[in-house]
């Protein structure tokens, strides 16, 4: 089964390396702030609720690769500055209220300042290319 698993992320990165986003789209979708890479290849997405509009926060970073969330398994975010994030995607979720909260804010901090990330699950990575840094609402 972990073979099948890696082959299938090996097969899904091998033609998205390097794919370019330009910049984060802004959508403002019942009550809350979505954030999109347009790079419908490896889509990065963050769903922002800094009003708890909710009752609790639902603030998430969403892992897609083609059509596909992400499977769940540990994976790295690694900016360049050198700053490596490991996090736990769900069924291609990072949620912030099962995230441990200095995990989850250099991960926005990442995201924050710089225009790439390298997504690395095991021996396979990929770039992302994130455009301009984006303020988000995301708390």
């Amino acid at each position: 089964m972990a073979v099948r698993k890696t082959l299938a992320f090996t097969v899904l990165l091998a033609g998205f390396t390097g794919t370019a986003a330009f910049a984060w789209e802004h959508q403002f979708e019942r009550g809350l702030d979505l954030y999109t890479t347009p790079d419908r290849s490896v889509g990065l997405s963050l769903v922002c609720d800094p009003n708890t509009v909710y009752g609790s926060s639902e603030s998430a970073v969403l892992v897609q690769l083609g059509t596909d969330p992400m499977a769940t398994e540990d994976v790295v975010f690694r900016f360049e500055d050198g700053i490596a994030v490991q996090a736990n995607v769900v069924r291609g979720h990072i949620m912030k209220l099962a995230t441990e909260e200095a995990v989850w804010e250099t991960l926005l901090s990442g995201f924050r300042q710089f225009s790439t990330v390298v997504i690395e699950n095991g021996d396979e990575a990929v770039t992302v290319d994130l455009g301009e840094p984006v303020v988000f609402s995301c708390t």
